[in-house]
Formats: structure tokens, C-alpha cells, sequence
């Protein structure tokens, strides 16, 4: 899968990665120099930076009375306007929904609050118009000299809701002729329903051209496609840019998924 394959990456860079275990303490005298996890092992340490999540300032939405969801963020229609009338919430405060179920969705990152600031900016002025379209989670990171991404559910989400799935997984090179110079080695995985219709993939490369493919992919969950759809979705060619019209990864992951179902 694409995260063993970052794990492995990050290992390569020298990392350790330490799995099912919490901290227990902090330990040093005028500064930390350990950290004892769970298991009972000890890591000596020069820092420590401790990640724990994000809270959604909301206090002025509370003083104002205005409706928060269970999560305690701000609770918003299609429109993203607040119970309030004429305010509007945008961004890390507000409640997501995804577009591939409708239920409330952790997104907090800047590409999704960049698209709720035009939404409702637009809407502001006047009558609202622009509705929100959901949220499809999705997400690029580099280790090394790879890239890794994913758009939609991927398998551990899809177990954990107990949604049944087919899947299909491509290698291909983003350029072609495969010995073009420059060509680098492409993965591309599908996950579609058990009726046909594409909610999940992940991507794995060495070139930027991840992103676009990360992109690519979210669109097809945004429209609801199914895996024939997605079969005859074209792609723009170009050898030194993509890969090879005659397999390219997403349509042909979308065949071989199609045998399955």
C-alpha cells in the first residue's frame, strides 16, 4: 500500500518509525532529554515536537448564538451560511461534509478553505448562488526523492466503515517510451464500490506529476462515476509529460477493477 511504501521511504532516509505505542513521560532535569513510550522504550532527544490536533476557534460564533455541530465547529448550509442571518463561516472553523457521503470530515488544510473563501465571497453580495460541493479528501506529501498521494476513501478508511470494495493497481512510467529519459516509475490504485462507482485512490511516483494525477482522480469522485465512466474518461498524451495514451494508469486501473466486479 502507498503509506508501507512511505514508511519504507522514510526508513530509507533514516527515520524510525515507532508504531502502537503512546508517550508516557518526558524526562530531563533543566530540559527534555527523553521520551518513554508505552512500551517501555526510551528515546534520548535533543527536542521534541509534540503534533496533537487543531480545535476550531469558534468563541465568537458561541457569544452570537450561532449553531455549532457535535464536533464544535460551525455548522453551515450548502450555501455556507451560519443560523445567523447574512453571516457566513469559511474556512478551518466551519464544518466540511464529504462529497462522497455527506458526513462531517476533518479539513483543515489551506486548499480547502483557499476554495471556501471564493464561495463565499460570492455569496456575500447578494443572493447566494454558489454552493458548497463537499469536501473529497485528498493529499500529497514528499519523502526523498517520492511522492505520495490520495484522493477519496483508501482502504484502511473504506475497512473502518465497513464499506465493501473492489480494487485495481496499475504500474506505469510518467513519461513514455518507458526508456525516454527522465521516465519515472508511476503506481496508480483504484477503489470503487461494489456497484461500479469510484470513491478512492492513491498514487505513487517520483515526479510532480502526482499532483495532477491526485487532482484528476478527486474529480472523478466529486462527479459520482462509474468504472465505465471512468474507463472512457480521455487523457491529454504527451511522451516527455505523461504516460503512454495506450496505459494510462487511472483507465486502466478502472478495466482491470471492472473484471472483478
Amino acid at each position: 500500500s502507498i503509506d508501507e511504501k512511505l514508511e519504507e521511504e522514510l526508513v530509507n532516509l533514516g527515520v524510525k518509525v515507532l508504531k502502537e505505542a503512546t508517550v508516557e513521560r518526558f524526562e530531563g532535569k533543566e530540559k527534555v532529554e527523553r521520551v518513554v513510550l508505552s512500551t517501555g522504550y526510551a528515546i534520548d532527544v535533543d527536542m521534541v515536537f509534540v503534533a496533537i490536533g487543531f480545535r476550531p476557534r469558534v468563541r465568537l460564533a458561541q457569544e452570537a448564538g450561532i449553531r455549532l455541530t457535535d464536533s464544535g465547529k460551525i455548522a453551515v448550509d450548502e450555501f455556507l451560511r451560519t443560523s445567523a442571518d447574512g453571516v457566513y463561516a469559511a474556512g478551518n472553523c466551519r464544518a466540511h461534509r464529504s462529497a462522497i457521503d455527506g458526513k462531517e470530515i476533518p479539513a483543515m488544510l489551506a486548499f480547502i478553505s483557499a476554495m471556501d473563501g471564493r464561495i463565499s465571497g460570492m455569496n456575500v453580495g447578494g443572493e447566494p448562488t454558489v454552493k458548497d460541493p463537499g469536501v473529497v479528501p485528498s493529499g500529497i506529501t514528499a519523502a526523498g526523492d517520492s511522492y505520495f498521494g490520495f484522493a477519496g476513501y483508501t482502504e484502511k478508511i473504506l475497512e473502518g466503515k465497513g464499506i465493501e470494495f473492489v480494487s485495481a493497481e496499475v504500474e506505469a512510467t510518467d513519461g513514455y517510451p518507458a526508456a525516454i529519459e527522465n521516465a519515472h516509475p508511476l503506481k496508480v490504485k483504484l477503489y470503487f464500490t461494489t456497484t461500479g462507482k469510484i470513491i478512492g485512490g492513491e498514487v505513487l511516483g517520483k515526479s510532480k506529476y502526482i499532483s495532477g494525477l491526485v487532482d484528476f482522480i478527486s474529480r472523478l469522485i466529486y462527479e459520482g462515476l462509474s468504472v465505465e465512466e471512468v474507463i472512457s474518461v480521455p487523457s491529454v498524451a504527451f511522451p516527455a509529460v505523461t504516460p503512454s495514451p495506450l496505459i494510462q494508469p487511472v483507465q486502466i486501473a478502472a478495466l482491470m477493477a471492472k473484471k472483478n466486479l
